[in-house]
């Protein structure tokens, strides 16, 4: 019954996609119109799919597309209240399909691996959202590094269904390190900070070794 009616839905959202697509090409439909049927289809399917999940939690991946489809309709709704959000697009779809994993995890802390995606698509969202400005000294191209790092920094402190996960502070700190040179414009002195934490991690290997023995 469950996949019947996923497929139901399927089958009358590619009808719906499809017969709005052909009025907009053919120019029947037109301008704020337009934006408020696509709106209101996104939303009734968005609304469909995450109450599916909610349902069926077992069914996980309903919700990337649920809240991927809600994002889009709060994207159009913006568009007819403020003409200018469009530069906020990015944000929105990203940061609701990142918003779907972080939603999985809650529900299901042995899922903690749908911390990573969700961590990654809010940290791009934030990045096409600062593009449109200018920072004096700052570049956008290490902010993908800092929220990697920063992911993985969470990671290994939330809680989980088993242990710990530890290991996340491993890639967290080079990630970290290596996003705020390109951010600061400092990657000249990359020659320098990379034999620093090598042999910073090799004392720590040593003295850790040594401690147990």
């Amino acid at each position: 019954m469950r996949n019947l009616d996923l497929r139901v839905l399927g089958g009358i959202l590619l009808i719906l996609v499809g017969g709005l697509i052909l009025l907009q090409t053919t120019g029947i439909l037109t301008g704020d119109a337009g934006n408020v049927i696509w709106a209101v289809v996104f939303t009734a399917a968005g609304a469909f799919l995450t109450y599916f999940y909610f349902r069926h939690k077992s069914q996980w991946w309903v919700l990337i597309p649920g809240i991927a489809l809600l994002g889009l309709a709060l994207s159009n709704i913006l568009h007819l209240l403020f003409p200018g959000a469009g530069n906020y697009d990015g944000l929105i779809v990203l940061g609701s399909i990142g918003l779907s994993f972080l939603t999985i995890y809650l529900n299901n802390r042995s899922q903690w691996w749908a911390v990573i995606p969700a961590g990654a698509l809010l940290t791009l969202g934030i990045i096409d959202v600062l593009d449109e400005f200018s920072i004096r000294g700052f570049d956008t191209d290490g902010l993908l590094f800092l929220g990697l790092g920063l992911t993985f920094l969470l990671l290994s402190v939330i809680p989980t269904s088993g242990e710990r996960l530890k290991w996340g502070i491993y890639p967290a700190i080079p990630l970290l390190l290596f996003g705020l040179f390109l951010s600061f414009e400092a990657d000249q002195y990359l020659n320098y900070v990379w034999p620093a934490l090598i042999i910073l991690v090799g004392l720590y290997v040593l003295i850790k070794t040594l401690v147990k023995r």
